[in-house]
């Protein structure tokens, strides 16, 4: 049997697992492969990524004044450093209004995919409650049906 440790909820769970089971992570070390560490300033990090986008135009580019935008952004099962989702979804808030398109024009939707609905509590742990009172009706959990 594999040892393993898991994150589940705000929490971890250890678990054996038959020993053909491959695991794969995303930077939590659970794959074996490199464990990567968090970012001193994170702000400063999501706020570089915007300026200089990878193969694509910067966010002022890509809309107009006044245009409606959705935001999505991926559920808490997706294990993060500090307030990621917070600061980048303020960052684009930011180039966005920079871009003439206000606040009132832009929805959030929580990306869940086939995972349950999350409480309000939990969006707001992830996303912060000056985030989740702002956008109110505006920021919507995505549901999916097959």
């Amino acid at each position: 049997m594999k040892e393993a440790t898991l994150l589940f909820g705000d929490s971890t769970v250890n678990v054996s697992l038959p020993d053909r089971t491959q695991l794969i992570g995303g930077g939590d070390g659970a794959s074996g492969g490199p464990r990567l560490e968090p970012v001193a300033d994170q702000e400063a990090v999501v706020r570089q990524a915007l300026a200089r986008p990878l193969g694509l135009p910067h966010i002022r580019e890509l809309v107009r004044p006044g245009a409606r935008v959705l935001i999505a952004f991926d559920d808490p099962t997706v294990p993060s450093f500090g307030p990621v989702r917070r600061l980048a979804i303020e960052a684009i808030l930011e180039e966005l209004a920079g871009a003439g398109v206000p606040e009132e024009n832009v929805n959030l939707v929580c990306a869940n995919a086939l995972h349950r609905k999350w409480t309000s509590s939990e969006l707001t742990s992830i996303l912060g409650p000056d985030l989740v009172q702002r956008f109110g009706q505006r920021l919507t959990k995505g549901e999916f049906r097959p």
